[in-house]
């Protein structure tokens, strides 16, 4: 609706649905609409207050969600997932995030108060389009490799969470439980853990106690792991820091933000690549499958040349309903120069044993790279000088 190239077509058509829908429908979009229009409201004041300290904003936020607590006279299903009943915020875990955009870390409390509350995160400032987008690619992709594999490890979902936009630049991000980025890992650990190969094995035992824990946790994040490193590949993931990619206490690796992908990586002062790999696998990630002589390291590579192939014979799909895309208004899939990049990561002149060969060696370019480890380091540096706020 805030396009006006199509705006008139999108508003006959929510003209359409509201009049067939029952009026109890159009009550509850109301109450999701006026939700969204005070969390937008609530997080547009907190980021008036600038160079304010994290504490001083958390305690705004905090005053304003009370203030607002009205809103639930009767609950509301949550716009992020609609199975989600709200009844009122449960405002002592709510806080506000260290990021440039100052995004509100929200709980929200369901009618049933032995339920715990649903964690959401709410951005304004940033065009969530794109990341809605490649999760949505990947469901496709899971789909594929479901249809062609009989294991149903092998067809663990990739994608964790949801992300849903209720706006141009603003929207709701699901937040993963019992999980933290691999940057909080290592920091946790102490900045000595940034050098050492060993910290997320050691973070996985530590929430994997039993023998028959521990492996099964290794389990997942072979499988969850090798997804990620195809599709990072197919899609071109940029930004791939340690912020960014995150795990599960049971052992589930899986990325986040997806703001710059298809090949679009950043430069310093444009001039060089700051953050350019064709795919994200680190020496920590060897250590979690146990070296690279290991029998599970052997299976993980075979399990990504396995999976680059499955996913290679859905090229044309993927490619035609990214260049549908084109005239979205998406900053990084704009030109058929975006979808030139995408078709060529099938490389689909292979045969799928070359294919499988080509795979093992982006994967050994990844480990052997140094720009990501060393930007990984640079950003622990970075959020460790940032921790009182």
């Amino acid at each position: 609706m805030y396009d006006p190239t199509v705006s008139t077509r999108f508003g006959l058509l929510i003209e359409a649905y509201l009049r067939a829908a029952p009026s109890s429908v159009r009550a509850e979009l109301v109450r999701q609409v006026e939700l969204v229009a005070v969390l937008t409201d609530i997080a547009l004041h907190v980021k008036s207050l600038g160079k304010a300290s994290g504490d001083e904003k958390t305690a705004v936020l905090r005053r304003l969600l009370r203030e607002n607590e009205a809103i639930f006279s009767r609950p509301c299903r949550l716009p992020l997932d609609p199975r989600f009943e709200c009844a009122g915020f449960v405002v002592d875990r709510c806080r506000v995030l260290g990021s440039k955009t100052v995004p509100l870390f929200l709980a929200f409390a369901t009618p049933d108060p032995t339920q715990p509350p649903r964690l959401v995160i709410f951005k304004i400032g940033d065009d969530l389009h794109q990341d809605v987008l490649m999760l949505q690619v990947m469901r496709i992709f899971d789909s594929v490799r479901a249809s062609k594999q009989a294991s149903k490890q092998a067809c663990n979902r990739v994608g964790l969470g949801d992300v849903h936009c209720t706006g141009k630049a603003a929207g709701m991000i699901d937040v993963v439980t019992n999980s933290a980025t691999t940057s909080d890992i290592n920091m946790e650990a102490g900045m000595l853990a940034t050098t050492k190969d060993d910290t997320l094995t050691n973070w996985i035992r530590a929430h994997n106690a039993s023998d028959a824990e521990f492996a099964n946790a290794i389990e997942r994040f072979k499988y969850s792991c090798a997804g990620y490193c195809v599709i990072a590949f197919l899609l071109g993931l940029a930004d791939r820091h340690n912020d960014n990619i995150m795990m599960t206490k049971k052992g589930h690796l899986f990325h986040i933000d997806f703001g710059h992908s298809l090949g679009h990586y950043r430069k310093l002062l444009g001039l060089v690549y700051v953050d350019k790999s064709d795919t994200v696998f680190m020496p920590q990630y060897v250590h979690v499958l146990g070296g690279l002589e290991s029998a599970n390291y052997k299976s993980f590579v075979a399990l990504c040349s396995r999976g680059y192939n499955i996913l290679r014979k859905s090229r044309d799909t993927v490619v035609t309903l990214f260049a549908l895309m084109l005239s979205s208004g998406l900053k990084e899939l704009a030109s058929y120069a975006d979808i030139l990049f995408l078709y060529t990561r099938f490389r689909s002149e292979l045969s799928d044993d070359d294919a499988s060969a080509f795979f093992t060696q982006v994967l050994a370019a990844s480990l052997a790279g140094k720009t990501l480890q060393v930007r990984r380091r640079l950003m622990l540096r970075r959020n460790d000088r940032s921790l009182g706020n």
